[in-house]
């Protein structure tokens, strides 16, 4: 975990919730800044697992071992602040805008393997269909088209059906990039147009 990163969004996310949140009257064990927190961190380095996001930043003594919540306790204050979490993450995102380097790629989010296509009742259509050239296989579902900066935080992100191209969205998510920003994404983002530009 790196200590300047966690520094940073915690004080981003303790002004937010001064500016956005009245001052509470008892004194809670975490305050919802540290809530945030974790739940941040826990998306950043621990594929969403909070209950390690919890306990090691009370090992590593960003939370006070005293003051630290059960895994039950900490989920139940985290649903109180669920529209403020979300608020917070286009928060971080929009900062983290500000460069002038950004990769983009997608990625599969299947639902289901495309031989048991047609048992599943969440999505359906050929739409969902879609091909992975890296993993050399087919899938169904979704795909994930992310742009992130060069350290691997998230800037801008869209869930499309798998048969969708990788360009498709591709201008929806470049509009709120700097306009002197440098996008960077393998062969599937060449366009003959683009390259013309270039």
């Amino acid at each position: 975990m790196d200590a300047t990163f966690v520094t940073s969004v915690y004080v981003i996310l303790d002004e937010i919730v001064k500016a956005v949140l009245e001052l509470v009257k008892y004194k809670p064990k975490m305050v919802p800044a540290e809530i945030l927190l974790v739940a941040v961190l826990a998306a950043r380095y621990f594929h969403n697992n909070l209950e390690r996001a919890l306990v090691l930043l009370q090992q590593t003594g960003y939370v006070p071992q005293a003051r630290g919540l059960s895994i039950s306790r900490y989920n139940r204050q985290l649903h109180r602040y669920a529209t403020l979490l979300e608020f917070c993450l286009e928060t971080l995102m929009a900062l983290a805008r500000e460069g002038d380097v950004f990769i983009i790629d997608s990625m599969p989010a299947p639902v289901c393997k495309r031989k048991r296509a047609w048992h599943c009742r969440k999505v359906r259509g050929k739409d969902y269909c879609g091909f992975c050239a890296a993993k050399n296989e087919t899938f169904f579902g979704w795909r994930l088209h992310l742009i992130c900066t060069p350290e691997g935080v998230p800037v801008t992100f869209t869930l499309l059906p798998a048969l969708h191209h990788d360009l498709t969205p591709l201008y929806e998510l470049t509009v709120d990039l700097p306009p002197d920003a440098s996008l960077y994404g393998d062969k599937g983002y060449n366009t003959a147009p683009g390259e013309q530009v270039s």
